[in-house]
C-alpha cells in the first residue's frame, strides 16, 4: 500500500512553503492580480536537478528554479506568496498532471515579490 501524499511531504526532506496562491490576469495591459487567497496550498520544494536547468533556454539558467510537489491544483502563471517569507514568491512555469497518483508537480521560479 502507497503511503498517502500529505504524510509524506510532512515527512520529507525540502522546503515546505505554505501561502496564498494569486492569479494574475493582462487587463488594460498591465498584470493585475485577481482572486487573492483563491486557495491555500502546502508545497514541498526541493532544488531541481541541473541536468533539468541545462536543458533551458539560456536566457532562464542562471533563474532559481525550484521542483514543488502538491496535493494542490495550481494553474501557470500563479504565484505562491509563502506566508513565512514577505520578501519572495514563486511563480509556477510548468506543471505535471499526477492526479491519479494523488499529487501535482511543478517547476517553479523563485522572483523577490513584487516582479
Amino acid at each position: 500500500m502507497m503511503p498517502k501524499l500529505p504524510q509524506a511531504i510532512r515527512q520529507a526532506g525540502g522546503r515546505r512553503v505554505s501561502g496564498q496562491v494569486v492569479r494574475q490576469e493582462i487587463v488594460d495591459h498591465e498584470a493585475v492580480a485577481s482572486g487573492r487567497r483563491i486557495l491555500r496550498a502546502t508545497v514541498l520544494l526541493t532544488p531541481m536537478n541541473p541536468r533539468k536547468i541545462a536543458i533551458k533556454p539560456e536566457g532562464q539558467r542562471e533563474w532559481k528554479w525550484w521542483t514543488a510537489t502538491s496535493v494542490s491544483r495550481l494553474e501557470l502563471g500563479w504565484r505562491v506568496l509563502p506566508d513565512a517569507d514577505d520578501h519572495i514568491q514563486y511563480e509556477v512555469m510548468t506543471q505535471a498532471d499526477w492526479s491519479q497518483a494523488g499529487f501535482y508537480a511543478y517547476d517553479f521560479v523563485e522572483k523577490p515579490r513584487g516582479q
